[in-house]
């Protein structure tokens, strides 16, 4: 957990020859986009973080390969078993964070995160692939794919508008296709590929998946506070054992699919203004604020330009009417959550095979499938006066 968060790890023990190693046990893809910006009177925060990653883990009796097991010198009679395992264990992460502060005019924070992964763990005895059964039989072949994958896309994004507008567009997708195989391919056909053995036959593939995209968006502003969140996770996991080709067989023949997938989508927006009545550090409400600076307006054009006044000062007959969108404040939170989620689990002796078993013959195929997806928007104003808050 440690090397995956970048913190150090404390070895204590000097241990005792030289053949010591570091492993790391899980496979991490990651994109990370941090931003910031504060101040001015247009201030714009954006973060953009994409992570792709294609991760295919195999082993295989491949075509054209001959697998001989016999008894050795040892005294005992056990030829063994032959095992053909495949595990993975992968992990993908985004973080993509924007945080705009305290501009005078417009603020836009803008974060956009992308994860898009694609796991195949495969345990296969191809087409073509002979056990040998005429030198030598092993006892028992275990055929396993174990796949354990991860992945969680975090996106944030803030603005704050002192005088103005507050922007937050706040996006996060999530794409995990994993699929976890054990698969004994059909024969070819041409040579006598039927699998026989003493002992049992075990085919099992074995899937965990989870999948997270949380996104969250924080708005403020004086005059309308925008704030939009989506988020959107797309996983679709596949599990399956299949035994395509004749066995003869001493002992039991088990096939076994087991898949669990979990996947969560939440979104949140949060939009903050001022109304026309709210005060800033010194005490002045935004309509206040806006008499100033039409006075301090009117102040420079009469020293600066012959007719003395603004186009909308009192100057040429017209009256200044209040600020914050004619007296009140818009305030507008939008969060999107969509979960798409799709898990298939098979279990199956197919191709018009025969299974000629000493022992049970079990064909097993066990899911379980949990998708969730929250979305929270809320729009709100600080203060007295005339306000609209959609959220």
């Amino acid at each position: 957990d440690k090397a995956v968060k970048g913190e150090a790890i404390e070895i204590t023990s000097a241990g005792g020859g030289d053949s010591h190693g570091l492993t790391e046990s899980t496979s991490r893809a990651a994109a990370d986009s941090i931003s910031g910006a504060s101040g001015g009177s247009l201030s714009f925060a954006g973060s953009l973080a994409i992570n792709v990653a294609e991760v295919n883990t195999t082993a295989a009796l491949t075509s054209g390969s001959i697998a001989v097991l016999r008894d050795g010198s040892d005294g005992g009679s056990d030829v063994g078993t032959l095992s053909i395992k495949s595990m993975a264990d992968a992990f993908a992460g985004v973080n993509a964070g924007a945080k705009q502060e305290a501009t005078e005019n417009t603020g836009v924070g803008f974060s956009f995160g992308l994860n898009i992964t694609d796991h195949n763990t495969r345990a296969t005895i191809e087409t073509g692939a002979v056990i040998d059964s005429i030198t030598g039989t092993p006892d028992s072949v275990v055929l396993s794919a174990d796949g354990l994958y991860g992945m969680r896309t975090d996106v944030t994004g803030g603005a704050e508008s002192t005088g103005a507008t507050g922007v937050t567009p706040v996006l996060g997708i999530s794409v995990a296709l994993n699929e976890t195989s054990a698969i004994v391919e059909a024969g070819d056909g041409v040579i006598d590929d039927a699998i026989s053995i003493a002992g049992d036959l075990s085919v099992t593939a074995t899937h965990v998946a989870q999948t997270e995209t949380i996104v969250k968006g924080d708005t403020k502003g004086s005059d309308a506070a925008v704030g939009i969140s989506f988020g959107l996770t797309v996983a679709e996991d596949d599990a399956s054992a299949l035994l395509l080709r004749d066995v003869t067989s001493g002992g039991s023949v088990s096939l076994v699919a087991q898949g669990a997938a979990a996947s969560r989508t939440e979104s949140e927006a949060s939009a903050t203004g001022a109304s026309s009545t709210a005060s800033d550090n010194e005490g002045n409400t935004v309509n206040e604020n806006t008499a100033a600076q039409t006075s301090r307006a009117d102040s420079q054009t009469t020293s600066r330009t012959r007719s003395g006044a603004t186009p909308t000062s009192s100057g040429t007959g017209q009256s200044q009417s209040n600020a914050s969108n004619n007296g009140s404040t818009l305030s507008v939170a939008a969060a999107i959550s969509l979960n798409i989620a799709d898990l298939d689990v098979i279990s199956s002796l197919d191709n018009g095979i025969t299974v000629n078993a000493g022992g049970e013959v079990d064909v097993t195929a066990r899911g379980n499938l949990d998708a969730s997806s929250k979305a929270d928007g809320s729009a709100t104003t600080i203060g007295g006066g005339n306000s609209t808050n959609i959220g």
